[in-house]
């Protein structure tokens, strides 16, 4: 469930894909040669994929609303059903997160007039995270920011904690507030956000002088912090897609030229596609497992389906090949029975393929 750490099972998922991807590498748009297909069709295409996307970005601030709603109202009166209440919320708002696959992946392969979209997409969705950087994990019972006094928990400070000794030292985002809400292990208790009114013996022995210091109420300030956040974070966004400012992101968006536009979407449709195969290898393997997961056919298709836009900026022939691989892996996605994982893992393998048949 968690996507906090990366595992061995993760790491054997690449052997899978080794005959059907190229080393992945990173995008530098300026560089690569698009295949040809007309301006006006390019325009129209970019047009739309904004548009589009723009939309999604609006019905992820919904939600992302009402998990707030939510961690307030827990923070306010923290108790079994307020603390189900926000880790519902936030399931649900995951669940939705995979309709914005192919904006966060394009967001990763940014060109250099488009770096501000790569950073605020990691202030929003960065995994996998550290755990033991925000607060206690296993063993380690005193770590991350809640047990670091000398850290105010202010909006400066997980700003510039973020990323601070790496990408997986992160304060902010989806995944950050899932810890806090879910801990290490999911059996997050809500008395750790019980207001502390008083301090103990325990915690005066331990050099605690200010209430404000206490695990409770500092863990009780980050989570608070971390939704108001993620709420502004995503009105940014959102701001950005739609305004007309010189350093905004739908100015230098329109500022690119067609060609630029076209290699940036197609490669980055490429790579989504390749990391597909790895999601389905894990999940494959889970399943075998026996581990069982109503959400997974759903989010796959969501993920899937994100992606059809980007079709566009594809050459007609191209288009041809990768088009009905996705749509059969719709068709996989779709069934009402259990979903057919190599049935579904053969679909996006084909997709990849076909990026590469024309040149052959």
């Amino acid at each position: 469930m968690y996507k906090q750490l990366l595992t061995g099972t993760f790491i054997l998922m690449l052997g899978l894909i080794a005959s059907c991807s190229r080393q992945n590498e990173e995008i530098s748009v300026p560089e690569i040669e698009a295949p040809s297909i007309s301006e006006e069709t390019l325009t129209e295409a970019g047009t739309q994929l904004w548009n589009q996307s723009g939309l999604v970005i609006e019905k992820h601030i919904e939600m992302v609303e009402l998990l707030d709603s939510a961690i307030k109202q827990f923070i306010a009166t923290p108790s079994e059903e307020t603390h189900q209440t926000a880790k519902k919320q936030w399931r649900e708002l995951d669940q939705v997160n995979s309709d914005f696959y192919l904006i966060s992946q394009l967001a990763e392969n940014a060109p250099p007039a488009l770096t501000s979209f790569k950073s605020l997409n990691y202030r929003l969705f960065a995994a996998p995270i550290q755990p033991g950087y925000l607060d206690s994990f296993g063993e380690y019972l005193y770590s991350g920011l809640v047990h670091d006094i000398g850290l105010p928990i202010t909006p400066e400070t997980l700003g510039n904690q973020h990323g601070f000794a790496d990408e997986e030292s992160a304060t902010l985002g989806l995944y950050a507030i899932e810890f806090m809400l879910f801990g290490d292990d999911g059996q997050r208790q809500y008395s750790d956000y019980v207001e502390s009114l008083k301090l103990t013996p325990d915690e005066i022995e331990k050099g605690y002088k200010l209430l404000a210091e206490t695990p409770n109420n500092r863990r009780r300030q980050l989570l608070e912090l971390q939704s108001q956040l993620l709420v502004m974070d995503f009105n940014q966004l959102a701001e950005q897609w739609n305004s007309q400012k010189k350093d905004d992101l739908n100015r230098k968006y329109y500022l690119l030229d067609n060609t630029e536009k076209q290699a940036w979407v197609s490669q980055t449709l490429e790579k989504s596609l390749t990391n597909l195969i790895l999601d389905i290898s894990e999940q494959k393997q889970r399943a075998d497992q026996g581990e069982e997961n109503s959400t997974w056919a759903p989010r796959m298709l969501n993920k899937i389906s994100s992606l059809l836009p980007a079709l566009s900026f594809l050459p007609k022939e191209q288009k041809s090949l990768v088009e009905p691989s996705l749509n059969k892996a719709i068709e996989s996605c779709n069934q009402t029975t259990e979903i057919k994982w190599d049935d579904l893992y053969n679909s996006i393998k084909g997709a990849v393929d076909s990026f590469h048949q024309l040149d052959q």
